[in-house]
C-alpha cells in the first residue's frame, strides 16, 4: 500500500513526485509486487499522479471527522 507520501511545498509543481512514484513502482513491478494507493477523492495533484501510472479508482470511503479527530 503506498499511502501518506507528500512532496515539501519548496518542491511542488516541479514533477518530483511523478518520477518518484515511478521509480518506486518500477522496483515493486520487479520483485513481482503490484501497489495499491490510498488517496483523498479531494486530493486531486495525487490523483492525477496516480492517474499518470494507469492506477484505477475501485472504491471511495467515507471520512468523518469531528473538532478535527477522524471517526470513521
Amino acid at each position: 500500500v503506498i499511502s501518506d507520501a507528500l512532496t515539501s511545498p519548496i518542491y511542488r509543481s516541479m514533477g518530483i513526485a511523478p518520477y518518484l512514484l515511478g521509480a518506486m513502482l518500477n522496483e515493486y513491478y520487479q520483485a513481482g509486487i503490484k501497489p495499491i494507493a490510498g488517496v483523498l477523492t479531494t486530493n486531486m495533484p495525487s490523483r492525477k499522479g496516480l492517474e499518470l501510472y494507469n492506477f484505477k479508482r475501485v472504491s471511495s470511503l467515507r471520512i468523518l471527522k469531528i473538532l478535527g479527530i477522524r471517526i470513521l
